[in-house]
Order: C-alpha cells, then sequence, then structure tokens
C-alpha cells in the first residue's frame, strides 16, 4: 500500500509526526523561546535538510524520518553550555571579588526600605478606581 503524501511531498504521518512533537515540546516548555510552530519548521527543515541521505534499502522512509526528528528534538532540546552556566547556583559564602573579600561581606545587611507612601498610594488608587460613582 503506497503511503498518502501531502502537498509537500512528505508522508502524512511523518507532519503528522513533527506536529505532535512540536506540540508536546512547545507545551511542556522544552525549547523556551520557540513557539510550536516554529519548532515544527525547525524540526521539518532538518528532514528537508537532510532527506538526500535516505537510502530506501535500510529502511522505510517513515523509519528515517522518525530517527532524523527524534535526533533533531534531542539537539534542540540538550541544554548548553551557556544555559547550564545560567542556571547553575553558587554559594554566595564561596564567591569571591577580585580583591579577594567574600560576596557576603560586602552585601548589605538587609535590602534598602521600600517607599511605603508609593505602594499606599498605588492601592488606595486602585481601591478608589473599583468603587461606583457616588
Amino acid at each position: 500500500m503506497a503511503s498518502q503524501s501531502s502537498g509537500s511531498g512528505i508522508d502524512r504521518r511523518v507532519l503528522r509526526n513533527i506536529s505532535f512533537q512540536a506540540s508536546r515540546l512547545h507545551r511542556h516548555n522544552a525549547i523556551p523561546g520557540l513557539s510550536a510552530e516554529d519548532i515544527e519548521q525547525e524540526l521539518l527543515l532538518d528532514l528537508l535538510v537532510r532527506s538526500d541521505a535516505y537510502d530506501p534499502a535500510r529502511a522505510a522512509f517513515t523509519t528515517f524520518a522518525d530517527r532524523i526528528v527524534t535526533h533533531r528534538i534531542a539537539d534542540l532540546v540538550r541544554p548548553s553550555v551557556r544555559l547550564t552556566g545560567e542556571r547553575a547556583t553558587r554559594s554566595i559564602d564561596d564567591e569571591r571579588r577580585p580583591d579577594g573579600l567574600p560576596l557576603i561581606e560586602i552585601l548589605p545587611d538587609r535590602a534598602p526600605p521600600l517607599d511605603e507612601d508609593v505602594g499606599l498610594r498605588l492601592d488606595l488608587t486602585r481601591f478608589a478606581d473599583g468603587l461606583a460613582p457616588p
């Protein structure tokens, strides 16, 4: 039985798989900053670029496409060195300035006082705006 193709020449099952995977990744925010459509385009583009390497003697195109999509997803969700570094936590006691002082010793003992008048004015304005006219 011949597989059904879309207008782009790619099997509909492959397109449905790409769409499903892109939606799943977006739902789980696995690739921050990309929409489901962006992820879908990225997966499809990678598949199209690599489709020249397809060898029908080795596997069906759907199997080939599944492997390509799976590997591209792994590349996209793998934390980069930069992201890993940004997310790493370090003890403030262990961090030192160039002059050798621990950061904990140069921080103020407490946060500066908040301007309570500004907060009170905002709260009163919001309250008054919510009241019915006199």
